[in-house]
């Protein structure tokens, strides 16, 4: 960690996205040997990982995920998780260490998703009129097979 430390240079608002991975051909039938997961924080503009923690399986992700944050220096960061982080504890613990967050939300959590549902269709038929918010699209983009624009939009 200090010689990561030592050789990174954050610029506020740098994005950290943790994920959770399973490293291809780590496993082996034969000996019934699973495959590895790791959960890693990656620093985008970057391309550095700044920590990893090796989990038993990928349902595990949870654990490992406050574990590493403890690890990182998150002032001015914005940390992007996937739905499984989607955590009153992890988010909790990304706010006092100066981060901010972008966390994705399913459906699973069905109380939370609608509330935030809710708060968007509310701000569109308002024509955000009285919320606070910015939108973002992102320029067209052909990866994959697909091509993709995204649009953002942030309500407080």
């Amino acid at each position: 960690m200090n010689w990561i430390q030592s050789i990174s240079c954050f610029k506020p608002g740098e994005v950290i996205a943790i994920d959770g991975k399973s490293l291809r051909h780590s496993y082996d039938r034969g000996g019934d040997k699973k495959a590895i997961h790791m959960v890693s924080a990656w620093a985008t503009s970057q391309r550095l990982v700044l920590g990893q923690v090796k989990v038993d399986k990928k349902w595990n992700e949870i654990t490992a995920i406050p574990a590493l944050l403890k690890v990182l220096e998150l002032n001015g960061s914005i940390v992007t998780i996937d739905a499984l982080g989607c955590q009153r504890s992890i988010v909790k613990s990304i706010v006092e260490q100066g981060g901010d967050y972008v966390i994705t939300l399913n459906n699973n959590q069905s109380s939370l998703y609608a509330r935030v549902k809710e708060l968007f269709e509310q701000a569109m038929r308002k024509k955000y009129s009285g919320f606070t918010h910015t939108t973002y699209s992102t320029k067209k983009e052909s990866n994959h097979g697909r091509s993709e624009i995204r649009h953002h939009n942030h309500v407080k």
